[in-house]
């Protein structure tokens, strides 16, 4: 089944990562890193390192016992994350030894440019990063797992007012019972879903907070992430699995939001 596309004049939507998990290559180093970003800074020329994303071992079978916390393990070594903004800080890149990631960022009155601009970003990047390394000998990237995460701001004064609200912007995750004695003060909840037909897992959780930049707003922060796994026998392609996530969280989101909801993200 397809995923129709919101056509939303204002939507939600302020950051939409995809990314790839490779088996680590031996020969790779941060040298190496620090030269793959000579060949991008044209369109990249803002850099710097941050901590290496945890590799992530996570059971996707039918029969895998899952608690919320994945399985992680980083290795003790020099290694670093490099990442890559361009000069606006709309788009970024980032490698370390196992992963390739690929971020939209709004800013400002940026427009999103849809789950197939950041695709875009993400096969460019991992088509150079891929020729980088043949070029160099230095191996070939072994996908072993995909990830898409969306996240979207919800402000105060836009589709809810207080949190009395949430149950009825959300009313395929909350009920409508409330404290007998008080009113909700704060929000923290996260829910799983294993996916079908193909293997992985979905995470959503909603949030109320606060943004942290000038000035301060109260939000809902909703962040969806799915991630499966690549290599096993009916993983299918990355191409067809980072399709598969976006489709994963954009029905489930549109399932549970209400049409109320809907309409303001229309502009109606």
């Amino acid at each position: 089944m397809s995923t129709r596309t919101p056509d939303w004049k204002r939507p939600p939507v302020i950051e939409v990562v995809l990314g790839v998990q490779f088996d680590a290559l031996p020969a790779l180093s941060n040298g190496h890193l620090g030269w793959f970003w000579g060949e991008m800074n044209a369109e990249f020329p803002n850099s710097d390192d941050v901590p290496l994303i945890e590799r992530v071992v996570e059971p996707f079978g039918d029969g895998a016992h899952f608690g919320f916390p994945a399985l992680g393990f980083r290795r003790a070594t020099g290694d670093a994350r490099l990442r890559m903004t361009s000069p606006d800080g709309t788009k970024m890149i980032q490698v370390q030894n196992g992963w390739l990631v690929a971020n939209w960022t709004k800013k400002g009155d940026t427009e999103y440019p849809g789950f197939t601009g950041v695709k875009t970003l993400f096969d460019q990047a991992m088509a150079r990063f891929s020729s980088f390394l043949k070029e160099r000998n230095l191996g070939v990237i072994k996908p072993n797992l995909w990830e898409v995460t969306y996240i979207d701001h919800l402000p105060v004064g836009t589709v809810w007012n207080t949190l009395a609200d949430v149950p009825r912007v959300f009313p395929g995750l909350f009920g409508k019972g409330q404290c007998a004695n008080g009113t909700t003060e704060a929000i923290d909840s996260t829910w799983a879903f294993r996916l079908s037909p193909k293997p992985g897992r979905l995470r959503l959780s909603v949030q109320s907070a606060r943004t942290a930049t000038e000035p301060e707003r109260d939000i809902l922060l909703v962040r969806s992430v799915a991630r499966g796994p690549l290599g096993a026998d009916n993983a299918g392609s990355l191409d067809d699995a980072l399709n598969f996530g976006r489709s994963s969280v954009v029905d489930t989101f549109m399932g549970l939001v209400s049409d109320e909801a809907k309409r303001y993200w229309q502009g109606d």
